[in-house]
């Protein structure tokens, strides 16, 4: 029996989400310097990414493609707003 359809690594990531292995819980990510990270969009903290986990505060950001190292500078965050989160939702997501 083979284990994969094919000789692509797709094929075999997609076989064994079909047996229930998470491939993400095989592999250990780096984050590093965070200049190869989509902030929003990558999963780097690997419980889903933080457009639709944030949904509303990843509305508010004039750059959504911006990376990880465009956020946290210097050990803090850095944020580019389209205007201040102020409602109920946008403030209980920050």
């Amino acid at each position: 029996m083979t284990l994969y359809g094919g000789d692509s690594i797709v094929n075999v990531f997609s076989t064994l989400g079909n047996i229930d292995i998470d491939v993400t819980d095989i592999f250990e990510f780096q984050v590093g310097d965070g200049n190869k990270i989509l902030f929003w969009l990558d999963d780097w903290l690997k419980n889903g990414t933080l457009a639709v986990k944030f949904p509303s505060l990843y509305a508010l950001d004039k750059r959504k493609s911006c990376l990880l190292g465009d956020r946290w500078v210097n050990g803090v965050f850095s944020w580019a707003w389209k205007r201040k989160p102020n409602n109920s939702q946008e403030l209980l997501e920050l």
